[in-house]
Parts: C-alpha cells; structure tokens; sequence
C-alpha cells in the first residue's frame, strides 16, 4: 500500500499526541479502554448486546464466526460506539480497538458494514490507513527504536 505523502508522520505524530493528552511519553503504552473514555467514546462488548437480533448476532460471531468480526465504530445518538469482539485475545481486543479509534482519528465516515446487496462495504484505502495508524498507536516509532537500542524486545511483546 502506498500512503499519501506525510501520512506515516502524521500518525505517528497522532499516537504521541494522544499519549500527551494522557501524560504519558512516546514511549509509554497506551491502554484503548483510557483512550475511549479521555474522548468520551462508549466500549460496548459483543457478548453485552441486549435485545433479540443483537443476541443472536452476538452468539454467532462468538462462536462460529467468532473470526470474521473483530470490531466496528457505530454512531450511538450524538456519541460513538466502538463495539469490540471479547471473545478475542486481550492483545486483539487492543488492536482492535485502535483500529477503530484511528477511523475516528483520521475522519473517516462512519458507514454500514454491509451494502445493500449485503455484501461487505470495504474501503481499501481507508482500511489501510486505520491499520497503519492502529499500529502507531499500540508502539510508536519511539518506542520502537527505545526497544531495539535497550534490548527489550521480548519483555515490551509481554505488554
């Protein structure tokens, strides 16, 4: 994938900012649950879903289809929601917040998951800059080059 120019700095310059507004360094892990409430977004679990539909849809992407679906951003009145699969591994359920954090981060639209015909309503472009930028946001270039020079790296794939 090629990024527009200046994009990679920007999200880099995107996940120290944040960590800035929570007085941490760049260096400093992020925790995704702190970012959504520092900017007032709602975490809803999958597995926390109420109603009829939703129970059912939560059940099978639970179980069954438990791999298709990581996490999406839905609009919830004049808020955000960012529902999360947690019956993934803590680590994905981090990546998988950041993801969707970065779509909010770089403005991108809110849209349905599925087109009308129902098939799945992919942007490329957009997908990969919210998975560059997730990416930022769980270590920044910083960090990166504090593990490597310190020689941290198996304790820093721990966090």
């Amino acid at each position: 994938m090629t990024f527009r120019r200046g994009f990679k700095t920007q999200a880099n310059s995107i996940a120290v900012g944040m960590r800035a507004d929570l007085g941490l360094g760049p260096t400093s892990p992020l925790d995704p649950w702190a970012v959504c409430d520092h900017l007032e977004v709602v975490v809803l679990k999958l597995s926390e879903l109420t109603g009829a539909d939703s129970r059912q849809v939560g059940r099978h992407f639970l179980h069954a289809g438990c791999e298709s679906f990581s996490a999406v951003v839905v609009p919830r009145g004049i808020r955000t929601a960012i529902v999360y699969n947690d019956s993934h591994a803590p680590v994905r359920q981090r990546s998988s917040l950041f993801h969707e954090l970065s779509h909010l981060f770089l403005g991108h639209p809110i849209r349905p998951l599925l087109a009308a015909d129902g098939t799945r309503d992919r942007d490329g472009t957009v997908e990969d800059e919210a998975a560059f930028l997730g990416g930022c946001l769980l270590i920044t270039n910083e960090a990166a080059h504090h593990i490597l020079s310190s020689g941290i790296r198996s304790r820093a794939a721990a966090v």
